[in-house]
């Protein structure tokens, strides 16, 4: 089947089947914000490609979810890496942060998160959130989120993960779940294909290249390409309703301290500023708006 490079663009996230062989998949590349969240200076390197594999797996995952919410990759307690969280959410706004552990963490996916629980949460905007935990498996970051799928989903999954700190991409192949034993043949044909696709070639190819040279002989249905972007989230408004719930007393107690209240954002590094009248401000507002009664609504 011809495939037409519109059809599966950059900075987009397509979604695909294989109806004859029982298959989903997703596949992305994009660019646009990576560098300022990925390839932040404070982050060492081996941890960067970490974070950037991560990044570009989750819209591969939600965008086959029908959640109206946020979804949560995280990796805690490893040997080098205390915390990695990626948050998607459900435009596939995608932002990543790393907590390392120690001076220069270095080495492998295994050496860095040795140790450490992989969790996906699910955080509906109406219900109840829900979190399921594993222990992490795997050398690399594929391999780490194959295993989820095994234990915790029982689908079979495959990735194909790259980052170079400027770019990201990602495949993902899965068995549907209704799929039966008949299946499997059609599973294995998928499987195959994916495993000729090294991540520096996904880097290298326009995802509608990619597709259709590894399914140019298989039906295959495009979805529309769901745009993706790699921003934050943060903002001074965020970061004011944040100190209002620290109360008062522990802020200003913080301004005589310090001489200012500075937040920087975990996720891209932006800097807060606050200085002691904008703290007054801040707080003075907020207790005038308590203060004011309810209007009626009636004229």
């Amino acid at each position: 089947m011809a495939i037409a490079p519109e059809q599966a663009p950059d900075e987009h996230v397509t979604t695909f089947l294989l109806p004859e062989h029982h298959v989903r998949g997703a596949i992305l590349r994009v660019c646009a914000g990576v560098s300022a969240m990925v390839g932040r200076r404070d982050v060492q390197p081996d941890v960067r490609r970490v974070l950037g594999e991560m990044c570009a797996a989750g819209p591969l995952m939600a965008a086959h979810l029908k959640v109206d919410g946020r979804l949560a990759l995280q990796i805690q307690d490893g040997a080098q890496l205390a915390l990695m969280l990626i948050q998607i959410e459900d435009d596939l706004r995608t932002r990543g942060m790393a907590r390392e552990r120690g001076e220069a963490p270095a080495g492998s996916f295994e050496e860095l998160t040795r140790g450490g629980v992989f969790a996906v949460t699910f955080e509906p905007r109406n219900g109840q959130s829900y979190q399921a935990l594993v222990p992490l498996q795997g050398v690399v970051v594929a391999e780490a989120l194959e295993g989820y799928f095994d234990q915790s989903e029982q689908l079979p999954t495959r990735f194909v993960l790259a980052s170079n700190g400027d770019c990201l991409a990602g495949l993902m192949l899965q068995r549907l779940p209704e799929a039966g034993a008949a299946a499997d043949a059609g599973w294995d044909h998928a499987r195959a294909l994916l495993d000729t696709v090294t991540p520096d070639e996904l880097m290298a190819q326009t995802p509608a290249t990619m597709l259709h040279r590894l399914f140019h002989a298989d039906d295959l249905a495009l979805h529309d390409p769901q745009p993706m972007t790699m921003a934050c989230s943060c903002s001074q408004a965020r970061i004011s309703r944040m100190l209002l719930s620290l109360g008062e007393k522990e802020v200003h107690d913080i301004v005589e301290e310090q001489g200012l209240v500075t937040v920087t954002c975990d996720f891209c590094g932006a800097v807060y500023h606050y200085d002691r009248a904008q703290v007054q401000a801040l707080f003075s507002a907020e207790q005038a708006t308590q203060e004011s009664p309810p209007r009626s609504g009636l004229h």
